[in-house]
């Protein structure tokens, strides 16, 4: 039913704009009001009022509206509204509930007959109950049923708003065959999200705009309800001239508050004794009472009979249970939820395994081509695979990794085995992987040497569809692309993501054979690569002098100045860089390495028993280092004696070291034995 433009309406602000979510439609229903019209004569004036006046109502409709009992009555427990000409005239009557009776939200149902006859326009519908206010159509108009004569048994919905209103775009139609000889229920299910239009709970027409706005949703107030019969008009058309009444039953109107099933909300893994977790069930209002159950070892500290309770959980997985006893609307008044505890963290590092248990309790493989074993907390495998496969372990119990998302892990490959390529991910407690966000091991060393890898999961769980839920992880893959070799990785280690690294530790020096140093570090800190700094004295400004260094390049080579520098390192995440190291000091760069029997230089002997004699041809000697097989400098005395430098090394432990001295600019190294 259409209503005039009564005031020209400029929207001029967009309102209650959300991105709605839909549901389904509700199976639980709670009456809570209705009009059964088992009464005799006009209708319960405490719910309803009428229209008067034959003044066409903006659409040109030729009937009068009264309240006389020809036109409208309660008869044989319904109300009827019946058309009559007279004359040339037609009277009718419009029912309706403003000011009396208002719903928003709910079922709203009419169990109604309609008339039949070329011309006729019946309706059951609702208008804003601030049309006062703000006029047609800001009001908002839901037309549940409409049935024109000329189209007999076709019935529709329509929405009347600012955005589409007369010619309206948002409406639907089905045809009922008996829609004039049974009575059927035409209903709206009503929420702040959708409205979906139904004949005898059969659904033919959802109205739900993703974008809710003042123009195209102003069903976010209170309606009241309106019954008539119009004769003619822009929709109804031109009336049958041999037509001289026609009538509507409606059996009665029943409006209810519309329920989801029982559910609990809540979570699903939480950790062994954590405190203060809450489980919410849905509101059923007065008279239903809420009984709860959880498992032994836990406790609920608050809400027990209410909807919603708070537990202090145990060790031990279980059920959270619920039974409501009371008028939910719902068949079933009962529902459970499996909860499972899980690991959470504490502490800057978490292991996930260490290879202790040989007979690897949780491990196992999709291709028989894959093998692995346990030795010395480390897992060997070996491969031969002709397609993407892998090696997965199953954890005791889901771990929660919120706060823990940096991985790292250390992965040697053999000199006989081509360098594989590896992609590790995680899988939560419903089997969602890290496809999309997945780890690719990047190996580019086969020298049987363990290096470090890395990578930080935090803040890339959601970019996996489905999500993964970082509050329930419970399983790690390996992958191996297609291809055979070998490798070892140590133990998994998870790290803290939410804060700034610690300090790396144990920053260390060593000559390499081709002139160069090699810095190597302690990497047990929640960084994902390394800054290095450098100075020309102790307590001098250090400057960066590379970025980003990656867990997998320690041992660090850098080729050093000609002059005695020191360095510093850092550690980096994406929540910042940690404090610099302690310094390090590293002498000059090995310019030259002369061969023992060079006239220059020579050292001897060679093990040493305690002192070495270094011949330089009266050339003088500075900066002279003696370095163990960390890269520590150690502490030695020096003598001359005619053209001899002698040092003495008693104090130094059996071992093979390394002496760096500089002679006319050039820096000379021998290795050493002393035992």
């Amino acid at each position: 039913m259409i209503l005039p433009m009564k005031i020209k309406f400029l929207l001029l602000v967009l309102i209650s704009i959300f991105v709605f979510h839909k549901h389904t439609y509700s199976q639980c229903q709670v009456l809570v009001w209705s009009d059964e019209f088992d009464g005799t004569g006009l209708p319960n004036s405490t719910f309803w009022g009428f229209d008067f006046g034959a003044n066409g109502w903006g659409n040109n409709e030729v009937q009068n509206y009264s309240n006389n009992a020809a036109n409208v009555r309660q008869e044989n427990g319904s109300l009827v509204i019946e058309a009559i000409k007279s004359g040339s005239s037609w009277t009718s009557a419009r029912v309706k509930s403003q000011g009396k009776k208002t719903f928003k939200y709910g079922k709203i149902v009419f169990r109604a007959k309609l008339p039949t006859g070329v011309g006729t326009w019946p309706a059951l519908w609702m208008l804003g109950e601030n049309i006062s206010s703000v006029g047609w159509p800001a009001c908002g108009e839901i037309d549940i049923m409409e049935h024109v004569g000329k189209n007999q048994n076709v019935v529709q919905a329509a929405l009347h708003t600012p955005s589409s209103f007369g010619n309206t775009q948002n409406k639907a139609s089905t045809t009922i065959a008996t829609a004039s000889s049974a009575f059927h229920d035409y209903a709206v299910s009503w929420n702040a999200d959708r409205m979906i239009f139904s004949v005898d709970d059969i659904p033919y027409y959802t109205y739900n705009p993703s974008i809710k706005t003042a123009s195209n949703w102003p069903f976010d107030a209170s309606q009241f309800i309106i019954m008539n019969i119009a004769m003619g008009g822009t929709l109804g058309g031109p009336i049958d001239a041999a037509l001289t009444s026609a009538k509507m039953e409606v059996d009665y109107v029943r409006v209810y508050e519309e329920r989801t099933n029982p559910l609990i909300n809540g979570p699903i893994y939480v950790a062994e004794n954590e405190q203060g977790v809450i489980y919410t069930a849905p509101d059923y209002a007065n008279g239903v009472t809420y009984a709860w159950t959880i498992p032994n070892g836990a406790t609920i500290v608050s809400g027990q009979g209410t909807k919603q309770i708070t537990v202090n959980w145990g060790p031990n997985d279980g059920t959270v249970d619920l039974v409501l006893t009371g008028n939910t609307g719902c068949a079933v008044n009962s529902v459970s939820i499996n909860v499972a505890t899980i690991v959470e963290p504490s502490g800057p590092k978490y292991i996930v395994e260490n290879f202790s248990n040989a007979g690897l309790p949780g491990w196992s493989k999709n291709d028989n081509a894959i093998t692995y074993q346990a030795i010395s907390n480390q897992l060997n495998v070996t491969f031969n695979v002709s397609s993407l496969k892998y090696i997965q372990y199953e954890m005791p119990k889901a771990i929660r990794l919120t706060n823990y998302g940096i991985i790292k892990l250390p992965v040697s490959v053999p000199a006989s085995s081509a360098i594989p390529t590896l992609l590790l991910t995680f899988r939560d407690g419903n089997g969602n992987e890290t496809i999309a966000t997945n780890f690719e091991i990047k190996i580019t060393k086969n020298d049987g040497v363990y290096y470090t890898y890395s990578y930080n999961f935090d803040s890339q769980w959601n970019l996996n569809n489905p999500i993964v839920n970082d509050k329930s992880i419970k399983s790690v893959r390996i992958y191996m692309i297609t291809g055979q070799g070998a490798f070892k990785i140590g133990p998994i280690e998870l790290f803290v993501s939410k804060v700034i690294p610690e300090t790396p530790t144990n920053l260390l020096s060593s000559p390499t054979n081709l002139g160069g140093v090699s810095l190597s570090w302690t990497d047990n800190t929640n960084a994902t690569s390394f800054n290095l700094y450098r100075s020309n004295s102790v307590l001098g400004t250090y400057v960066k002098i590379k970025s980003l260094i990656k867990t997998s390049d320690n041992p660090y080579v850098l080729t050093p100045t000609d002059a005695l520098n020191y360095y510093k390192l850092s550690g980096v995440n994406s929540i910042g860089e940690s404090i610099l190291s302690a310094p390090l000091e590293v002498v000059a760069s090995i310019t030259a390495i002369e061969p023992l029997d060079n006239t220059a230089i020579s050292f001897y002997p060679n093990p040493s028993n305690g002192r070495i004699f270094i011949q330089s041809n009266g050339k003088p000697i500075s900066d002279l280092r003696i370095y163990d097989s960390r890269g520590m400098v150690q502490s030695f005395n020096t003598a001359s004696e005619n053209d001899l430098l002698i040092v003495d090394v008693k104090v130094l432990s059996n071992g093979v070291y390394c002496i760096v001295l500089n002679l006319e600019g050039k820096t000379h190294a021998r290795r050493i034995i002393i035992n």
